[in-house]
């Protein structure tokens, strides 16, 4: 997928879309048009607070339309507001992307950026749960009072195919046989605990991390493996970058390193 094309899509009258960096003139120049051209022109753009304070000290890169064709609103987050999801929603159907990619010329255009997509429509609900939830975490970031906030109550106003509650880190069970979840942090555990939990006693033989950034001595990766009693664990970074610790590797570990182009259909 090309994260920048699916902004085309038609039947969207809604868009909520987090990001931790902010690019305006990316997001004016490539985003917004695509969306008001397909008709979503209620948009909400939600960013990390000091980044986006950031952003609007710089000169020529403060926004064009913002207040005018659609909102922005900062938001706060004990360490940093680091989620990039994009919402939509339509009168007949839904679409929820969870991605990599920050809302920045480098994250729309540039970058190799991994994206899931999980879509919703009057004949086919089995995923509400997932949107529900997902809209509880968004309207979390916004203050009661705001014009976000009442777009919001627009949107969903002319959303009736979504009712019912929002559930706490909810999961589908996919007819198929797998799972959907909609995890998010909370004060006892991470998300790495959730997914953990999600993946339950299903049996894991191979587990593939892909990621641009990762802890000194490779803690977290090796939590993952551990917990699910993965057989395989594959990694996959791009080499140039250099930020792969792999002298933190332990011979005979079992986590096997694979740069990007070397996977198939990525070149």
């Amino acid at each position: 997928m090309k994260l920048f094309n699916c902004f085309a899509q038609a039947g969207y009258h809604t868009s909520v879309i987090t990001t931790f960096s902010i690019d305006f003139g990316a997001y004016e120049s490539i985003v917004l048009p695509r969306l008001r051209d397909a008709g979503c022109n209620n948009n909400i753009l939600i960013a990390d607070a000091r980044m986006l304070a950031h952003a609007m000290e710089e000169c020529f890169g403060r926004p064009r339309f913002a207040g005018r064709r659609y909102s922005v609103v900062g938001a706060s987050a004990s360490g940093v507001f680091h989620p990039k999801l994009i919402l939509q929603l339509g009168k007949n159907s839904g679409r929820l992307l969870v991605a990599s990619a920050n809302m920045t010329a480098a994250g729309l255009a540039g970058n190799l950026e991994v994206v899931g997509e999980v879509t919703t429509d009057e004949d086919d609900t089995q995923s509400l749960p997932l949107f529900h939830a997902a809209i509880e975490y968004l309207t979390g970031f916004l203050p009661a009072t705001s014009v976000a906030r009442r777009q919001i109550d627009w949107a969903l106003k002319r959303t009736h195919w979504l009712s019912g509650t929002a559930q706490r880190n909810p999961v589908v069970e996919l007819v198929e046989g797998g799972r959907l979840g909609f995890l998010t942090r909370n004060d006892e555990q991470g998300l790495g605990e959730l997914f953990i939990e999600l993946v339950g006693r299903r049996k894991v033989k191979r587990l593939i991390a892909i990621s641009p950034y990762w802890d000194p001595d490779l803690k977290a990766l090796r939590a993952l493996p551990d917990g699910l009693a993965a057989q395989k664990t594959s990694v996959v970074i791009q080499r140039q970058s250099a930020l792969f610790p792999a002298a933190a590797l332990r011979p005979r570990e079992g986590i096997r390193v694979f740069d990007v182009n070397e996977v198939e259909g990525t070149k």
